[in-house]
This record gives structure tokens, sequence and C-alpha cells, in this order.
């Protein structure tokens, strides 16, 4: 965890600050607010049951060669230097099918960087839109 508003954290209900801290590196007030309108929501509405199975075999192994064909699209690849649920590192293996890959990794991020760092995010998202529009 990088930035934590210690008051902030104790304020909230104890299940939205278990989710709150288990999903963020800054666990700050915009963060939070954020976090609260557009990841609860999910959260709250989920199937518990079917989210028990993922996990029970939630690394997906994929091997180089599974991709048979590189992805000519422009691609974003946008990845929270502290997600401790996907990480970045495997996130690398990707660029060798998508050549047209802009791959991003934030630090002071975690599962939900758009969340953590929105103007990178939004930046990175805009860039990659233009080139999707100027592919077409």
């Amino acid at each position: 965890m990088r930035e934590r508003d210690e008051e902030l954290v104790a304020s909230l209900d104890a299940g939205d600050r278990l989710e709150f801290e288990g999903l963020t590196t800054r666990q700050v007030r915009d963060v939070w607010e954020l976090f609260r309108d557009t990841v609860l929501p999910g959260v709250r509405v989920a199937d518990a049951e079917a989210g028990a199975r993922l996990w029970e075999n939630y690394v997906l192994d994929m091997p180089e060669t599974s991709l048979v064909e590189p992805c000519e699209a422009p691609t974003l690849i946008v990845t929270g230097r502290q997600d401790h649920i996907v990480g970045f590192r495997d996130q690398l293996a990707l660029l060798e099918h998508y050549p047209r890959a802009t791959y991003l990794l934030l630090d002071d991020a975690g599962h939900n960087p758009q969340l953590e760092q929105p103007t990178l995010v939004a930046a990175a998202l805009q860039d990659w839109s233009r080139r999707v529009h100027a592919a077409e």
C-alpha cells in the first residue's frame, strides 16, 4: 500500500473496507469514491457461488503457442505494478501476440489502475481510441 487515509478507512463499513483494502493500493478519498461508485455495485450483486468456483481454478495457463496468429489491431494492456491478483509480469508475454500493443505499467496502482491512476489510464484510452479509428 502506497497511500492510506486512516480516518477514511476506519469510517467505512466493515465489508466495504475489506473489499477496498483488498483491491486498492492508494486508499484515499478520491479512489474510495470511484471504487464505491464503480466497483462496489458489482461486488455486491456478484454471484458468490460462481466466484468461489472461479477462484478454485483461477490461474489461466496459456502457453504462447495457444495464440496461433498475432492480433494486428491496436491494443492497450494496462496493468498495476502492485496488482497482487493478476500481476504485471505475465502480461508481458502477450506483447508477442499483439504487435501493435501499448503496454502501460502503472506504479501506485493495484488491481484497478483506472481508479488509482485515472488520468494516465484516460490518456492511454484516448490514444488507443485514436489508433483504432485510424485503423478503420
